[in-house]
């Protein structure tokens, strides 16, 4: 079941209440304001990578997929991910 709703990311400053709010007509990317060790990886393809998409090790979630974007040419993909802050000693050169 799905319908209408309203998402609002808090102010990192606090201020004023506001009663009036400006509106976009799609949700902004927020995957990726988190903390952590953010990558980017390149495919030749996207697959069945999808925003949101939980990266794991040992198959325990340790990030997630914060952006896809063709690369320069447009012959790759760019998949930037986030590392959660606890995991990322776990990543060392060489890492797949």
């Amino acid at each position: 079941v799905s319908g209408p709703y309203i998402e609002a990311l808090p102010s990192s400053t606090p201020g004023e209440r506001q009663a009036r709010f400006q509106t976009l007509a799609e949700a902004p990317n927020l995957l990726g304001r988190e903390n952590g060790l953010r990558l980017t990886l390149s495919a030749p393809r996207k697959g069945s990578i999808k925003l949101g998409n939980l990266v794991t090790y040992r198959q325990i979630p340790v990030g997630k997929v914060v952006d896809l974007a063709l690369g320069e040419q447009a012959d790759r993909v760019l998949i930037s991910i986030l590392i959660e802050p606890r995991y990322v000693p776990l990543v060392r050169t060489g890492s797949r």
